[in-house]
């Protein structure tokens, strides 16, 4: 029976959801139930998700709800919101003399995973049919930095990557052609402008994405994504930490510049998971009254009791938290303003990008964490004046759909004509270095995969031995943070006279791969070519990284 792996590996929460084929053709995925050991260190609890945390002691490492516990105790020892880092390989953590950057925390998360899948379903479980998540807005460095860390664990080099926003689609679209049309909540048989707006634990991911199904035929292309935007429900946590700190100081007269910059950051960290805690509760007890008459009022006004022991001064700190004062907390988060970081500048520029205005949207989806918090729904339901449609859970709809992505393209199941075409733009620009001139463009930005780009006569031999390209990928030729790619070297079995034209192509491909090649123009045989995909690592230091690491043996999973 045909089984796909889809992984959302998140900055706060790793969810991994299975799928295989019903015997009535439908795609059927669930979400995995992972035992984890608790935040006490001793119990066992099934979640259906792993947080993103690593924890290191005495040689050892962890991850999930007792990695995530320990932040609060000992956050030197614990390394959160990884991917925020993902592509700089060079930034790094040091615990105990070891260094991590960021995939190989990553590859610690996966590792779970591979473990978890392994012990349920048994050792010769396929791991090549999965499909991990990036955001939309990743770059090229980000995406090879995630198959690295799939690498790592054994998921293989060749593991599918898909934008999150297009698995949220995906999984909708799947649930939804299960039921009849009079009951579906959308009509996707002509093309329609899609906006999904993502907000998880620390990233914010909008995508404007075309949508056409023809009967059994999925089409999704996106259209603009969101430049990379590192605000997420842990920022809102931090504002919210910050607020009750300041507030519980003036209230009680209280001198919060007697305290050292460790102590507030310790009683910050403590505030941020109390303050999550209130924000999930808050959230849940909404959704179950929202159809009440004076619900807000009502929820608005109830306490949430945060209470720290011991905290300042040898006493306490009591607060009472309450959805106004938490609204009016994150009210700069959600308030277009391009001077500070908020959730909608990046639509604008969005869907500016698109040349799109707000009637243009058809649908908007919300999808993440924290889009269950009712003000963020409110949010984006006022900037499109129509109300956001909902996953049945947002927090699984990311590694569900990716899951779903691989069986209906999968050849020998009984759903092999419910292809599904999805169609990934270019998120780089992609430059041929020049000396004594500006950078000429290869490719740009927003290109679709599968669209060939051939420059004939793009520059001249100056050798008549070789010619060396070096790539680079940013935003423009102007880019202070240019990305420098592969060199590709072009050699002449003989000589080649000085000034003969070059031509070059390069081509995006719907498995987010860069094919370049160059050649003499007007003598094909003398071509080479190169992918622009994974690292320069070799098999063996893989292989040594794995044994020093030891991915597969991470704790906290039980």
């Amino acid at each position: 029976m045909a089984f796909s792996i889809g992984i959302d590996l998140g900055t706060t929460n790793t969810v991994v959801s299975t799928g295989r084929v019903g015997v009535n053709g439908n795609v059927e995925v669930i979400t995995e139930s992972i035992n984890q050991i608790g935040a006490d260190g001793f119990s066992v609890e099934t979640q259906d998700y792993i947080p993103s945390f690593l924890y290191v002691e005495d040689g050892e490492h962890y991850v999930g709800l007792m990695a995530k516990a320990m932040k609060g105790q000992k956050r030197n020892r614990v390394i959160a919101s990884s991917k925020n880092f993902m592509g700089q390989s060079n930034y790094e953590w040091e615990i105990d003399g070891e260094r991590y950057n960021p995939e190989k925390v990553a590859a610690y998360f996966l590792g779970a995973v591979r473990n978890h899948l392994k012990d349920k379903y048994g050792k010769n479980v396929d791991l090549t049919n999965s499909v991990i998540t990036v955001p939309a807005s990743f770059n090229l460095d980000q995406r090879n930095a995630t198959k690295m860390a799939a690498k790592l664990t054994g998921f293989g080099e060749d593991v599918t990557l898909i934008s999150e926003p297009t698995a949220a689609i995906l999984d909708f679209i799947n649930e939804q052609r299960k039921f009849g049309d009079e009951y579906k909540d959308v009509d996707f048989k002509d093309f329609k402008n899609v906006l999904v707006f993502d907000l998880g634990g620390g990233t914010c991911d909008i995508a404007i994405l075309k949508v056409k199904i023809n009967e059994d035929k999925v089409y999704v292309e996106e259209l603009a994504v969101s430049p990379h935007t590192l605000i997420g429900g842990f920022n809102f946590d931090i504002y919210v930490a910050k607020a009750i700190l300041r507030d519980y100081c003036k209230e009680n007269n209280i001198d919060i510049n007697q305290f050292s910059k460790e102590q507030i950051d310790e009683l910050e960290n403590k505030l941020v998971v109390k303050a999550e805690s209130a924000k999930i509760m808050m959230a849940g007890q909404y959704e179950r009254y929202k159809d009440r008459d004076n619900v807000i009022e009502h929820i608005d006004k109830k306490p949430y009791p945060i209470q720290i022991p011991e905290a300042i001064n040898g006493h306490a700190l009591k607060y009472n938290l309450t959805m106004s004062k938490y609204n009016k907390y994150i009210n700069s988060l959600i308030t277009e303003d391009k001077s500070t970081d908020n959730i909608i500048t990046p639509i604008t520029n969005t869907m500016n990008s698109a040349n799109l205005k707000v009637n243009d949207i058809d649908y908007v989806f919300c999808v993440g964490g924290m889009t269950k918090y009712p003000m963020v729904k409110e949010t984006i339901k006022n900037y499109f004046n129509k109300e956001p449609l909902n996953f049945l859970d947002s927090m699984k709809a990311v590694s569900k759909g990716a899951a779903a992505y691989k069986l209906f393209n999968v050849e020998e199941t009984s759903v092999s004509e419910n292809v599904v075409s999805v169609v990934p733009t270019l998120p780089q620009t992609v430059f041929l270095n020049v000396k004594n001139g500006l950078p000429i463009t290869l490719i740009e930005a927003k290109t679709k995969a599968g669209t060939p780009i051939i420059l004939e006569n793009a520059i001249k031999v100056t050798s008549e031995i070789a010619v060396e390209l070096e790539l680079y990928s940013g935003r423009s030729a102007f880019d202070p943070e240019l990305k420098k790619l592969n060199n590709l070297k072009l050699d002449f079995p003989h000589g080649v006279q000085v000034g003969t034209g070059i031509n070059l192509k390069m081509e995006y491909t719907d498995k987010g791969i860069l094919n370049f090649e160059a050649w003499i123009n007007g003598n094909e045989d003398i071509r080479a070519k190169i992918e622009l995909e994974g690292s320069n690592i070799s098999n063996e230091e893989v292989e040594k990284i794995k044994e020093k690491y030891k991915f597969g043996n991470v704790g906290g999973i039980h």
